[in-house]
């Protein structure tokens, strides 16, 4: 179990600065994430600093970014929930993901820095997942 103190609006309004979440750490396969799911995750550059974000595309998928809207195999995705306000500032980019690869996403997207910005991060990044909030002690429960 790994406990993270949340600072930062990119997962706003599901996940917000203060709240304090519990993360399973337990071992799992690439097989067992699904798309909607929130990880914990290391960055490439430091073990040491973690982010929440949600899996929007598997190994396999074909993602483009373009427009404010992201796209897995030609289709618009339907994630949710999401802050709307974004107002698509990146340039079209498209990934094909790897068997190793997952395409990750803020659910506040003006406020988040995450793969349309560094890209598909590797099955060996993600350190949690199952988020469950342990404060404030009115809201516990997991998160989806």
């Amino acid at each position: 179990m790994k406990i993270v103190f949340v600072r930062g609006s990119s997962m706003f309004p599901v996940i917000k600065t203060g709240d304090i979440l519990l993360f399973s750490t337990s071992k799992y396969t690439k097989d067992q994430f699904n798309r909607n799911e929130i990880v914990l995750l290391k960055t490439k550059n430091s073990s040491k600093s973690l982010l929440i974000k949600r899996i929007i595309g598997l190994p396999g998928d074909n993602v483009q970014a373009k427009n404010g809207q992201i796209f897995i195999d030609g289709i618009k995705s339907t994630e949710l929930p999401i802050n709307d306000s974004y107002s698509g500032k990146e340039i079209a980019k498209s990934w094909k993901l790897t068997k190793n690869q997952y395409f990750v996403c803020g659910d506040f997207r003006e406020y988040s820095t995450d793969s349309r910005n560094f890209g598909p991060i590797l099955f060996e990044q993600i350190v949690g997942r199952f988020p469950m909030r342990i404060w404030p002690i009115f809201k516990i429960g997991y998160i989806g």
